[in-house]
């Protein structure tokens, strides 16, 4: 097992046999999918793009599930995510805290690893396809990446099949079509509660067909009634759904 958390945009023909030689050899090349935003589908990062049965690659996701704004991502050539961002680790001055898909594949490789000891018969693309088929769904990775979900080690080992996002918004019974809005354009200094209520409702959230503000600027945080604050947005989430919040009512805070 190989854990790659290294890359670029330029394809090297030397490097393509150096994977395709590890792959003859029976060696899983985890990968890192990249940091830069981008649809690897569109445009590759090497090596994690590589399209050879022994590629493994790997994006990022934050603490809320989410994939990461920095993280690459793609239906067929990023298999699997784990957590990238805020990673404890060691340097050679004692302990940091960094982000990246470097940071998320090694979680990913050290999986594989302990699979490969527990049951050694596995080839590297047997410990592949574990990794992906055992993923843990997660409902904003299913159209992102190929597995749509993360890395899960106790899924890995005992093979067992995933179960369904419980916390996917289009599990919720019924959808009811509304708006709320803010002033346009809004203010330099807007600080605006919005109040969605659906009487009657168990739980609750709210989607964004269409999400954009001024990234790390302009903020809206969802809120239930109480003021815990589920989820914080910024930038463009386009076709977005709000984390389930329980009861009627769901509160969007939005601050520039």
């Amino acid at each position: 097992i190989m854990s790659n958390s290294w890359g670029g945009l330029a394809e090297s023909a030397i490097l393509q046999q150096a994977v395709s030689d590890a792959n003859a050899a029976g060696i899983l090349f985890v990968a890192a999918a990249g940091n830069n935003g981008a649809d690897n589908d569109k445009a590759p990062f090497y090596p994690a793009s590589y399209k050879m049965d022994n590629v493994l690659a790997v994006g990022a996701i934050n603490n809320r599930a989410r994939l990461s704004s920095f993280s690459n991502f793609g239906l067929t050539r990023v298999h699997i995510a784990a957590p990238g961002e805020n990673i404890l680790s060691t340097t050679p001055q004692g302990f940091e805290t960094m982000s990246g898909t470097s940071m998320a594949t090694p979680h990913v490789a050290g999986v594989a690893a302990l699979l490969l000891s527990s049951e050694p018969q596995l080839t590297a693309t047997q410990l592949k396809a574990r990794i992906v088929d055992t993923a843990k769904p997660l409902f904003r990775l299913k159209n992102r990446i190929s597995s749509g979900g993360m890395v899960d080690a106790y899924a890995a080992l005992s093979n067992q099949k995933p179960v369904p996002d419980l916390s996917d918004p289009n599990l919720l019974a019924g959808h009811q079509t509304g708006s709320v809005s803010s002033a346009h354009p809004y203010p330099m200094s807007n600080d605006q509660v919005l109040t969605v209520k659906v009487p009657s409702a168990k739980r609750i959230a709210f989607h964004f067909s269409r999400f954009e503000t001024e990234p790390n600027f302009d903020y809206v945080e969802i809120l239930d009634p109480a003021g815990r604050s589920y989820d914080k947005l910024s930038g463009y989430h386009s076709d977005e759904y709000s984390e389930i919040i329980e009861g009627d009512t769901i509160l969007l805070h939005f601050t520039s």
